[in-house]
């Protein structure tokens, strides 16, 4: 019998599993464990999705990703086909490297992903090889604190959670991942059926769903973003530090994000920014944007301006 497609929920948060088959590890070397980063890193610039928490076991793999329009299988199926063959290539191996289908669980309250955020980066804890969650070098856990940077983890979304002030969200974030050394999990894998077997959970990967509207194109969302600052395109491109330029760059690169119409390396590219200098507009924008009402009333006029609903998150 076919296995029914698994669901997708743009802007939808997921519990992703992926586990060596039969138990076996999928991390043989530090270069592997780097590789599998590589790929995610790759993915994530290609298809848009936030990685907002992981965990690299050696028989197993935990991510909490949050998907815009591409669908997860395609996602996780991209990713574990790429690290399976360039692993078996380097190796000399060959047989499946995955047991069967990736298992994924949908996040459907907050509380439920603080909960899942607490898991995964408790799961060498509990596992005994570690004592303390920072010692282990393989998980979200270490960036989220600002020990380490990995480019791919989306920690300012994370940590607002906690705090829309940074170093706050970081004071909270640990002391609530330490709050559960000594407890139980409320999550039981065990007693949960993956997604293919909820009937209420499976709809098409490529069905469209009520009130779900297709990503506008980039070109649509410079000339919104452009007619909101009285800024004619070719301004974009200037060298000049005007603030209007520079904020109008920003927007761009958030709803181009967000709406999963392009990656920042696409819209630097599209208006001749440098990368980096998109990111930063972008990052100057999301700090505003939590404890500014006149920046989320512009937010509100261009979303709907897009013929979309104000109902981006900010996370």
């Amino acid at each position: 019998m076919a296995r029914k497609p698994r669901q997708h929920v743009p802007g939808g948060t997921y519990h992703v599993i992926l586990r060596g088959n039969d138990s076996r590890p999928i991390f043989f070397r530090k270069e592997d464990r780097e590789l599998f980063y590589h790929l995610i890193h790759r993915g994530k610039e290609r298809y848009g999705h936030r990685v907002l928490a992981f965990c690299c076991m050696d028989t197993h793999v935990h991510l909490a990703v949050q998907v815009r329009t591409v669908s997860l299988s395609r996602i996780i199926h991209h990713l574990a086909g790429q690290y399976a063959s360039r692993l078996h290539r380097d190796l000399g191996r060959k047989g499946h490297l995955f047991h069967n289908r990736f298992r994924a669980f949908y996040v459907d309250t907050e509380s439920y992903f603080l909960e899942l955020v607490r898991y995964i980066h408790l799961n060498p804890v509990r596992a005994g090889l570690v004592g303390d969650p920072g010692d282990f070098p393989w998980s979200g856990h270490r960036t989220i604190l600002g020990l380490e940077h990995l480019p791919w983890v989306s920690t300012k979304e994370l940590l607002a959670h906690f705090s829309p002030v940074r170093w706050r969200g970081r004071l909270l974030y640990e002391q609530f991942i330490r709050e559960g050394i000594d407890k139980e999990s409320p999550i039981d894998l065990s007693r949960l059926p993956p997604n293919e077997d909820r009937e209420d959970l499976v709809i098409s990967d490529t069905s469209p769903l009520p009130d779900t509207p297709t990503a506008p194109e980039l070109d649509r969302i410079l000339e919104i973003v452009c007619r909101e600052f009285e800024l004619p395109e070719s301004r974009l491109r200037s060298r000049s530090q005007d603030s209007r330029r520079i904020r109008a760059h920003g927007w761009i690169g958030l709803l181009a994000r967000d709406l999963g119409s392009a990656t920042l390396n696409q819209v630097a590219a599209r208006i001749g920014r440098d990368p980096s200098s998109v990111s930063r507009s972008v990052c100057r924008l999301e700090d505003r944007l939590p404890q500014s009402a006149s920046t989320q009333r512009t937010r509100h006029r261009l979303l709907n301006n897009l013929g979309l609903r104000d109902n981006l998150k900010h996370r």
